[in-house]
């Protein structure tokens, strides 16, 4: 683990792969490509609201609903393996793609309790190796791909994400961008073959007691984007005994201020919490 960026201070860190989940994401990502060329019929099957657990496919095509982002996005939970590989067993490529989803999760479970004693340990975040640790088996992977667009224009909109800790872990190209918490500059963020990227969300943001900032982030299409697209493969972590961001009550992320959340007291961060 390499300590020229920290989350204190720059909102992020990189993490060194161990060789295994290198592996993993490695073929994942394969899999995931060749989920992708199917025809649209046949990943509709697997859609969000045909899954018992509520996990799924979704494709998001003009733009002009909730989300502004235009991509396909697939997200998977451990909890919702088996009930995709059970109705994808006719469909090889699907099913290649489960499998492969299932062995990241075989592995990520672990890493995700180590980067919590890490950052307990680094940060001084007492309790937070046991609050990861006890939500490792709630994480969700999301799978994504962004279609090519013009060299410039935002595919993901600027937001900090809901949860504990936000790892991605693989992306095509770059175009990952940060708001700096100290500089409130936009700065790249770009996942490598070696290193996964690491940073908190709103719930360590609240568990932190603001120590640990919920890093905004965006991602703009580059010249490799406009020709090809981009995938991305990220792993989101719930804190399961920490509040969750109240988003009836206060609305998407999406729609706040880039960088909202840098300044604001405690109580009022708090606020924004569902009891």
């Amino acid at each position: 683990m390499t300590e020229r960026l920290s989350l204190t201070q720059d909102g992020v860190e990189m993490v060194e792969y161990p060789s295994n989940i290198k592996q993993c994401v490695a073929k994942a990502a394969i899999a995931w490509q060749d989920f992708l060329a199917q025809p649209d019929d046949t990943k509709q099957r697997y859609a969000a609201l045909s899954l018992q657990s509520g996990t799924g496919y979704e494709k998001k095509g003009d733009g002009q609903r909730e989300s502004k982002d235009i991509k396909e996005n697939f997200d998977v939970t451990r909890a919702s393996l088996e009930d995709l590989i059970a109705i994808s067993m006719h469909d090889p490529a699907t099913a290649q793609f489960a499998i492969a989803a299932r062995a990241l999760f075989d592995e990520l479970e672990q890493f995700i309790a180590a980067q919590g004693a890490h950052i307990e340990q680094h940060y001084g975040t007492n309790g937070f190796a046991a609050e990861a640790a006890a939500s490792a088996a709630s994480a969700f992977v999301r799978f994504l791909h962004y279609p090519p667009v013009a060299v410039g224009t935002v595919i993901g909109e600027p937001h900090v994400d809901h949860s504990g800790l936000t790892l991605h872990l693989y992306e095509s190209t770059d175009g990952c961008e940060r708001l700096d918490p100290s500089t409130r500059m936009w700065l790249p963020m770009p996942v490598s073959d070696d290193q996964a990227v690491m940073f908190a969300s709103m719930q360590t943001q609240l568990y932190s007691k603001g120590e640990i900032k919920g890093l905004c982030h965006q991602i703009i299409a580059n010249n490799t984007t406009a020709k090809l697209g981009r995938n991305a493969i990220v792993c989101f972590v719930p804190l399961v005994r920490t509040p969750r961001y109240d988003r009836a009550a206060y609305g998407r992320l999406q729609e706040r201020t880039p960088g909202f959340n840098y300044d604001m007291l405690r109580t009022e961060f708090a606020q924004y919490f569902a009891a």
